[in-house]
């Protein structure tokens, strides 16, 4: 196993058990790791909460690209979980999440410093 391959599988670690939380794992049903990981990110994915929580303290318009494989799903619900807290928070900086779907929106002159809120979370 290469390590590309190692860090793809292991980016979403839980370390109070040291058991690997799959991302294919991410769902509601029966089985699935997602209430688990929103519930403590800090400790089942640290390195997508960095991302996460450097994205949420900055005032800047930020883009995070991350493969299907390397945790997009856990990526995109902790960016969609932050950005909820901060709307209803008025200590924290308001932000919205986009995603490919919103991507001409994003991009869009009027849009330039991440100020429109023209998407919604979903």
């Amino acid at each position: 196993m290469t390590a590309r391959t190692r860090l793809q599988t292991d980016i979403i670690r839980h370390h109070a058990t040291a058991k690997a939380v799959n991302h294919a794992g991410f769902h509601d049903g029966a089985g699935g790791s997602k209430n688990r990981i929103l519930a403590c990110p800090e400790e089942c994915c640290p390195k997508l909460w960095a991302v996460a929580q450097a994205v949420a303290n900055s005032q800047k318009k930020a883009l995070v690209m991350t493969s299907r494989a390397c945790g997009y799903l856990v990526m995109l619900a902790l960016l969609r979980q932050m950005a909820e807290k901060s709307t209803k928070s008025k200590s924290a900086v308001p932000f919205q999440v986009a995603t490919m779907e919103e991507l001409a929106e994003f991009n869009h002159v009027s849009n330039a410093t991440g100020q429109a809120a023209w998407w919604k979370l979903r």
